[in-house]
C-alpha cells in the first residue's frame, strides 16, 4: 500500500511558550502546578510537582521565577528552559515575595509574621526581620532602598530599610490593609483596605497617606499599569475590578469578573490578566472587554508577568496504514530540555487517564486497534529526576490520516 506524505490531523491545545514575549506565570494554590501562559497566542504549559504554590515573583531580567509554596519552601525555575533548579530554600509558609531591583535579594513575607531575606547568589537566608502583625503583602520601592509590608493586624504599613534590614518607620491610619502596589514612577503606593472598602494612597516621599479613595467592595489586591496612568483593584465583594485613574485618583470603570483575585498587567499595558476560581481572564485594557477565559486552573492565587525566552515543544500525530486491519495512531515529540527519566502519555487534559509510559530517549508512542474515523487526544508529560514534571504538548489524531513511511 502506498504511504502518503505527512497529513497531520491535530490541534495544539497545550504547548510551551514561543520566542521572547510576555509570559504569565500563574500559581495554582489549590493544586501542585505552576501554569505558564504565552500571552500572544494563549497557549499554556504546566510544571507539576509543587506543593500548593501560593506566590510567584520573577527577577527583573525575567530569567528566574521564584515560587513560594505552602510546604514552607521557595523553589527556583529557570524560565529559558522551564526547568525547576535543584534549589530549595526553607522559609515558614511564604505569603508574598518581592525582589530587589538589582536582583541580589528576595524578600519573603512569611506566615509567622517575619520577613526572610534570601541572598540570590547563595540561596541562603541572610536576615530575619520581625515586628509585623498579620502581614499580608510586600513590595520594594523602585529605587530598592525600602521595603513596604502591610499589617492587617495593626492597621499599619511597615517600612524596612534595605541597607540594614530593619523597620525604620511605621505608617498608620489604615483599616485592615491587604494589598500594596507601587506606581511605576515610584512616587506613590496604593494600599487596599477591606474593612472600610477603601484604597489609601501613600506619598513615598513623606511616607504619609495623601489620599483615600472610596467606593470599593472588599478590595483585595492591586496592580499598576506600566504607563503609570491606572491602578487596577480587585473587588472580591462585588465581582469587579476597579480602574483608578492616577491623575485624580478617581475610579473611572468597573470590569465585571467573577471572584477576582490575583492580577498582572502585560508589559505593553494593553492587557490585564485576572485569576479567578478556576479561570484566568485576559482583559483588553482599551475596551475593558474579556478577550479570553482560559480554563484549567485551581485557585490561581498569584500571577506574575515578564518577558523572556522559552522553548517551543509541540506534539505531532498521524496514522500508520501499513496494516489496514489494525488502525494505529503514532504521535511523536521533540527532545526537551534537561534529562527526563520518562514520558507519560495521557488521554485527557486533566491528566487523569494514563495511556502509556515510555523511557527517556523514546520520543514517540504508537497506539493500536483503534476505531476508524474516531479522533483521539494525547497529552505528553516529561518527568524529571527531581520529582517535577512538565507538559510538552497535545495532539488530536484521527486514524484515517496517514504518515510517511
Amino acid at each position: 500500500m502506498k504511504i502518503l506524505p505527512y497529513l497531520f490531523a491535530f490541534t495544539l491545545s497545550v504547548s510551551s511558550v514561543f520566542a521572547t514575549v510576555d509570559h504569565a506565570y500563574v500559581c495554582n494554590q489549590g493544586g501542585t502546578s505552576v501554569t505558564i501562559i504565552d500571552v500572544v497566542v494563549g497557549t499554556t504549559q504546566a510544571i507539576f510537582g509543587f506543593n500548593h504554590p501560593r506566590t510567584v515573583h520573577l527577577n527583573p531580567e525575567g530569567t528566574l521565577a521564584f515560587i513560594g509554596c505552602d510546604d514552607n519552601t521557595v523553589r527556583v525555575v529557570e524560565t529559558a528552559s522551564e526547568l525547576v533548579l535543584p534549589i530549595t530554600v526553607s522559609v515558614p509558609h511564604p505569603i508574598a515575595m518581592a525582589v530587589s531591583p538589582n536582583a541580589h535579594f528576595l524578600y519573603v513575607a512569611c506566615h509567622d509574621n517575619t520577613v526572610r531575606v534570601i541572598d540570590t547568589s547563595t540561596y541562603t537566608v541572610v536576615s530575619e526581620i520581625t515586628g509585623f502583625d498579620n502581614l499580608q503583602d510586600i513590595k520594594v520601592s523602585r529605587n530598592g532602598k525600602f521595603i513596604y509590608v502591610t499589617n492587617a493586624g495593626s492597621n499599619t504599613v511597615s517600612v524596612i530599610d534595605a541597607s540594614s534590614n530593619t523597620i525604620v518607620e511605621t505608617i498608620t491610619g489604615f483599616h485592615k490593609p491587604i494589598g500594596i502596589t507601587m506606581s511605576i514612577d515610584g512616587t506613590f503606593a496604593y494600599v487596599t483596605e477591606t474593612s472600610h472598602n477603601t484604597v489609601s494612597v501613600i506619598d513615598l516621599a513623606t511616607n504619609t497617606i495623601s489620599k483615600t479613595i472610596y467606593g470599593f467592595s472588599f478590595p483585595a489586591y492591586a496592580t499598576a499599569s506600566p504607563n503609570k496612568n491606572f491602578i487596577y483593584v480587585a473587588n472580591t465583594g462585588s465581582n469587579t475590578v476597579s480602574v483608578i485613574r492616577t491623575d485624580d485618583n478617581f475610579s473611572v470603570y468597573e470590569i465585571p469578573i467573577p471572584t477576582p483575585k490575583s492580577m498582572a498587567v502585560s508589559a505593553d499595558g494593553f492587557f490585564l490578566y485576572i485569576g479567578s476560581i478556576a479561570t484566568v481572564y485576559k482583559i483588553d485594557l482599551i475596551t475593558y472587554t474579556i478577550l479570553a477565559a482560559i480554563p484549567g486552573f485551581s485557585n490561581p492565587s498569584n500571577i506574575e508577568l515578564s518577558s523572556n525566552s522559552a522553548p517551543a515543544f509541540t506534539v505531532n500525530g498521524c496514522f500508520d496504514d501499513n496494516d489496514p486491519m489494525n488502525l494505529k495512531n503514532i504521535i511523536s515529540w521533540g527532545a526537551v530540555n534537561g534529562t527526563p527519566t520518562q514520558y507519560r502519555i495521557f488521554r485527557d487534559a486533566s491528566l487523569g487517564h494514563l495511556v502509556a509510559t515510555v523511557p527517556s530517549g523514546t520520543l514517540h508512542y504508537t497506539e493500536s486497534h483503534l476505531l476508524a474515523g474516531q479522533s483521539y487526544s494525547y497529552y505528553v508529560l516529561a518527568d524529571y529526576p527531581n520529582g517535577f514534571s512538565s507538559t510538552i504538548g497535545s495532539v488530536r489524531v484521527a486514524p484515517q490520516r496517514l504518515c510517511q513511511n
